[in-house]
């Protein structure tokens, strides 16, 4: 594996031990030019090969942190990158946001709702009389 998937898995993993332990949301780039200086700045307004044409990076990583989510993506030359990932509880609080759908448990066991909450594909004909 060269050095650009090296990077961008190792850049990727520390985003998301990041993200896990809590610190805050970001979009930042990281630029590695030429001579393999490493430089890091704020990414917002600027598209990932505008600011590694703008900087004359050999290689260019975006990181994105935003509510349980990461992604990094990365451009050197005319390869390309995207790793992406949610941590399971944030899944789980999407998931979850919603209404419950169709049962609601009664002390002496199920009982089915008049009409499901949400009607999935899976659903059809199940609340026909």
């Amino acid at each position: 594996m060269d050095a650009f998937w090296t990077d961008a898995r190792n850049i990727f993993e520390t985003a998301s031990q990041a993200a896990r332990a809590g610190w805050q949301d970001c979009d930042l780039a990281i630029l590695i030019d030429p001579q393999g200086a490493i430089h890091m700045m704020d990414a917002g307004g600027w598209s990932l090969p505008s600011l590694a044409a703008d900087r004359g990076a050999q290689a260019a990583y975006r990181v994105t942190r935003q509510s349980g989510r990461v992604q990094v993506e990365g451009r050197a030359g005319s390869r390309t990158c995207l790793l992406a990932g949610e941590f399971p509880g944030e899944t789980a609080r999407r998931l979850l946001a919603g209404p419950l759908p169709f049962y609601h448990e009664a002390p002496t066991g199920f009982r089915r709702l008049a009409q499901p909450v949400r009607e999935y594909p899976f659903m059809r004909g199940m609340y026909e009389q």
